[in-house]
């Protein structure tokens, strides 16, 4: 009988494990995790490994869990844990309980970089955006609370600023990954055009003046070839690409994109996906079920350049999802004749609640006439012009939201009358989920629950299905 082969030694495994964690790769770092908890199981280490684990897996309750086991094998957990504790509660909709404890590890700690980044990140949507900015402000100095700043700004209206926090961070900034950071952030501070060019020719000169930034595997490739592609350099975006490939340890999402721009035209699927409903109608929980279902999905954005979703992507990608997409439905409807469209839908006044809520908190936007205002100062827009016509498109050229929804509605009634077979109504807060897209698609339903993204939190702190 052959025999076994011995297992790793622990350290090994547990190099494993990070590894495979900073690489993205969940399930091969929980399992990896689960095998030294089994080894050691008085060791909280490895629960907490285990925790972070599923936090990549966007597994909140299951992140508690273990970390509720790492906590009681220890008198005082350390503020990393508690850190952790309110990243995990923040995501399974628990803000008030995640602040606490983001409040708890300052109040211990108050210089701690982690905890007051999570808070702001907590703060901002909530509409507590001055508050956000002020932590920002008192928290130690450096590219990540920087950064941090820039999309709090652009919210807030005060472009200025955030132009002024950009050029700071690229003077700061020392690795491929930073860089990228400011690649994707430059796209929404000035959209396409002379500025967003200057501002990708920065990042180039800061990547090939200073060896600090010089990455390791293909950490530098892949960053030059986004910058080419964001440019329109296509020799010189498929000469870095395939050199970024080569070198592998890259991020798996950008991965994938990348190989899906390289690929022939005839090697891309047929039968795409495109959402075509407005905002806050589920397309984020959508744009999550059809990744679950193997589809190379993008949602808002393109993830190698930053700039809001175009035509363009629609050859590139399997799934595209969110207004970009409702914008252009006309159009992918001609070009794309093997292609299924999903009218993601909500009742109106739900959505409506929800648009209000949304256009206050992301846009600093009151009601429709402060988007109609908004839309008429494209410098101080995310994506700057494309963004603006978008959204008058969309929402300001009707008189109020019902009327901007009721027209959305009867355009795309009207694009598919001939055949309707190409079109899935689809209402994730009445509760459609995994049975109808699937019958949809012809596809096998999964195991698991559907998506529900960006669900507002109710009462008690658990989520709902209010704002997806």
């Amino acid at each position: 009988m052959k025999a076994r082969p011995a297992a790793p030694p622990p350290q090994d495994l547990a190099a494993a494990a990070e590894a495979w964690l900073a690489a993205g790769e969940a399930s091969r770092a929980a399992d990896a995790f689960a095998r030294l908890a089994l080894a050691a199981p008085r060791n909280p280490r490895w629960r907490i490994g285990r925790a972070r684990a599923a936090l990549l897996r966007k597994e909140p309750a299951e992140a508690i869990r273990h970390l509720t086991e790492a906590e009681s094998m220890v008198a005082n957990p350390p503020h990393g844990w508690i850190l952790l504790r309110g990243r995990a509660l923040a995501m399974g909709g628990d803000e008030a309980a995640a602040e606490a404890s983001f409040r708890a590890v300052l109040a211990a700690e108050p210089q701690h970089t982690g905890a007051a980044l999570a808070l702001a990140q907590l703060l901002g949507p909530r509409d507590r955006k001055e508050e956000a900015l002020a932590l920002l402000e008192r928290a130690p100095p450096g590219f990540a609370t920087m950064r941090a700043r820039i999309p709090l700004l652009i919210e807030m209206q005060r472009r200025q600023e955030a132009v002024a926090a950009w050029k700071t961070c690229l003077d700061q900034a020392e690795t491929p990954d930073q860089l990228g950071a400011l690649l994707t952030i430059a796209a929404v501070l000035h959209g396409r055009g002379e500025a967003h060019a200057g501002a990708c020719r920065a990042i180039r000169r800061r990547l090939a003046a200073h060896p600090v930034v010089q990455p390791q595997s293909g950490q530098r490739a892949l960053l030059a070839a986004r910058l080419a592609l964001a440019l329109g350099e296509t020799a010189i975006f498929r000469q870095r690409a395939e050199a970024a490939l080569r070198a592998g340890s890259l991020d798996p999402q950008l991965e994938a994109a990348l190989r899906a721009t390289l690929m022939p035209e005839g090697g891309r699927r047929a039968d795409k996906v495109f959402v075509i409903g407005l905002s806050k109608t589920g397309t984020t929980s959508l744009h999550a079920a059809l990744e679950r279902l193997g589809y190379l999905s993008q949602h808002w954005s393109n993830p190698l350049t930053g700039q809001m979703l175009d035509m363009a992507d629609g050859e590139v990608f399997d799934a595209l999802s969110d207004t970009p997409v409702a914008d252009m439905v006309e159009r992918l409807l001609d070009d794309f004749p093997q292609a299924r469209f999903i009218l993601s839908t909500r009742a109106v006044a739900s959505w409506c609640d929800s648009m209000l809520r949304h256009l206050r908190r992301q846009h600093s936007a009151i009601g429709l006439e402060g988007l109609r205002d908004l839309v008429s100062r494209p410098a101080d827009c995310p994506h700057g012009e494309a963004w603006c016509v978008l959204h008058r498109h969309l929402y300001t050229d009707h008189p109020d939201l019902p009327a901007a929804h009721a027209a959305h509605t009867e355009r795309v009634h009207r694009l598919f009358r001939h055949q309707p077979n190409r079109l899935l109504e689809f209402d994730v807060v009445a509760g459609d989920g995994w049975p109808k897209l699937c019958s949809f698609l012809g596809l096998p339903v999964p195991s698991g629950p559907f998506p529900r993204e960006n669900a507002r939190p109710a009462a008690g702190g658990l989520a709902d299905a209010a704002s997806p």
